[in-house]
């Protein structure tokens, strides 16, 4: 013990730590100790409680795990996890910034963490574990003086621990909750929308693209769907997205635009209508049937001259017939005028079209394709007479067209006919036989065709002739007795002189034979000798001073002077009792009464 000795100090030159006193009662007493130590002297092995003498000392506090504030009355303390100690009252905070304050205990006075710096939180489960700690994720402290991390705030995030404020949300994003811990819990603007900054908080900072326009979806969330075509403004940006739907420019949309609930329960503008001349497309098929396509809606405008529509909501332009003039409305013009067009509904699957029906007179209905309809010109040989025709039919039989065209058929000309269906040229239209003629136009058959009444019919081949009439069955008035049945003349006492009849194979009238006071003349020469001449033929009477044999086979003959003649075969004798013979063709003196002598001179004589 180095009180043996009456000091402090050991024979080994070792000095005992503290100050040392002897009392009263002669009992050295540990009055005070130094820094970096704990004044022992109780039987709890501290400085409080029972004394005791033996457990007087200055205990030495551990430099790198504890600290002591005041030595004579405070134990050794376990240095907090926040600071560094060196065994004595001097701490540094590890955490620079961080405050600490000392706090009275009741029988320790010790450090207690109080604050930390910015981004940092003040954890203090125990007195040994005292420490500033790096706000979490999702968690900041942006102060100077922090106790407790907060949670990021919207429109930020911390994705990771640490000191660092919590991040605003990237441009086109926005943060709707606090205590964000990623960047994916910054939630992306709609397609087609972006956020003029960061860090934004709400959708409700989100605008559309300058070729969008805003909608909303099934939630009532922001859409920005892509501007329909039938609504783009010339400067690139959607005129649905400004107010009265006019764009920078002064232009408007064509057609009406109103909000509507799609197929898929968002709220868009939806194109209900367009005006006379547009057609409206809202589908993949480019027209308003199909499947619905919100991004082609437009009113599409039926080009002028060239399409037509009816109905604006419900069909597609359609081609301009070639039968009409159009100008790109439900407005139309025929070509033709009387042509007669109606609208058909269900014609064609791109909606009304109109329909020939019917043209006028001249005119026949090509339809044939949609597109080609139109009145066509009847064709050579062809017409139609009514006034709403749909085709053409072939020239009757005595009528021809030479030509294509509205005209119709032209008759063929008096005294020809036509017997040809669908004649094309005059030369179809045959001339009667000579001496006959037709009593009207358009005759169609030779048997039309009738013989002048100077002439007579007769049909060799079963084809009609009219010869001239025989000399001898010419009436008065210039009329065949033979054109009429039975043969005769206008005046009934006229007749033809003669019998007549047909030749088995010309069907000619052939003088047959002629009476008894005429002469056959059938000849060129004028008897009924030499060559044959149908015209010549006749009974031509023999004067009263002429008589004739035979009329069938001889001519008229002067009557002698010896005899009185009457025309024909009987005669009477001048002189009584003379005799008279027929010689072949003449009567022959051959002897006379008494008191007479024959004299023969020439014939008559």
């Amino acid at each position: 013990c180095v009180f043996r000795g009456g000091n402090t100090t050991c024979s080994d030159g070792t000095v005992i730590p503290g100050d040392w006193e002897v009392n009263p009662e002669d009992v050295w007493v540990l009055t005070n100790c130094s820094e970096g130590h704990s004044l022992i002297n109780s039987t709890h092995g501290t400085s409080h409680g029972y004394f005791s003498n033996v457990a007087q000392q200055c205990k030495k506090c551990h430099e790198e795990t504890h600290y002591v504030l005041n030595p004579n009355t405070d134990e050794c303390q376990w240095c907090p996890s926040g600071l560094e100690c060196n065994g004595g009252s001097t701490v540094i905070p590890i955490i620079p910034g961080s405050e600490w304050d000392l706090v009275d205990n009741r029988r320790n006075d010790r450090y207690e963490l109080i604050s930390c710096p910015t981004g940092y939180q003040v954890f203090k489960p125990s007195p040994v574990v005292q420490e500033c700690e790096p706000c979490g994720i999702g968690a900041h402290c942006p102060h100077e003086r922090c106790t407790n991390c907060t949670l990021c705030p919207i429109g930020t995030y911390k994705d990771s621990p640490g000191i660092y404020s919590c991040r605003e949300c990237p441009l086109d994003t926005y943060g709707p909750s606090t205590g964000a811990r990623s960047v994916m819990d910054c939630v992306a603007c709609p397609f087609g929308a972006s956020t003029n900054r960061t860090g934004e908080t709400s959708q409700e900072a989100c605008s559309c693209e300058r070729s969008r326009y805003e909608a909303m979806d099934a939630t009532g969330g922001l859409l920005c769907l892509v501007c329909p075509k039938g609504a783009e403004c010339l400067d690139g940006t959607c005129a649905l997205s400004y107010e009265d739907l006019v764009c920078p420019g002064g232009e408007s949309p064509v057609g009406t635009w109103q909000w509507g609930v799609d197929d898929f329960n968002q709220t868009e503008y939806l194109l209900t209508s367009c005006p006379e001349g547009y057609a409206l497309v809202n589908s993949t098929e480019g027209s308003s049937k199909g499947e619905f396509l919100h991004d082609i809606q437009m009113c599409h405008e039926c080009l002028d001259v060239y399409e037509y529509i009816i109905n604006p909501n419900t069909d597609s332009c359609q081609e301009c017939p070639m039968g009409l003039r159009c100008d790109g409305t439900s407005s139309v013009q025929p070509k033709v005028t009387n042509s007669s067009w109606t609208v058909c509904d269900n014609c064609s699957a791109d909606g009304a079209t109109y329909v020939l029906e019917s043209c006028p007179t001249g005119y026949r209905v090509e339809n044939s394709l949609v597109n080609f309809q139109r009145c066509e010109v009847c064709g050579m040989g062809e017409e139609c007479r009514d006034a709403e025709c749909t085709d053409c039919s072939l020239c009757v039989p005595g009528t021809f067209k030479p030509t294509a065209s509205s005209s119709l058929c032209t008759p063929c000309p008096q005294n020809t006919y036509g017997p040809k269906t669908g004649a094309t040229a005059s030369s179809d239209c045959f001339a009667c036989p000579d001496n006959s003629q037709t009593m009207l136009q358009a005759s169609t058959d030779r048997e039309q065709c009738v013989c002048f009444d100077s002439s007579y019919s007769a049909y060799p081949n079963n084809e009609l002739y009219c010869p001239n009439c025989p000399y001898g069955a010419r009436c008065l008035d210039g009329t065949c007795a033979f054109s009429r049945e039975p043969a005769s003349c206008p005046n009934s006492t006229e007749i033809p002189l003669g019998e007549w009849t047909r030749d088995d194979i010309t069907d000619l009238f052939v003088l047959r034979s002629c009476p008894g006071s005429a002469e056959l003349v059938n000849s060129t020469d004028g008897t009924s000798d030499g060559d044959f001449s149908h015209d010549n033929q006749q009974c031509r009477p023999c004067g009263s001073s002429e008589y004739i044999v035979d009329p069938n086979r001889y001519e008229c003959q002067p009557c002698p002077l010896g005899l009185i003649c009457h025309g024909g075969l009987d005669v009477t004798e001048r002189v009584e009792d003379s005799v008279w013979e027929v010689v072949e063709d003449i009567y022959v003196l051959r002897s006379c009464g008494l008191g007479h002598q024959v004299e023969l001179g020439s014939e008559g004589f």
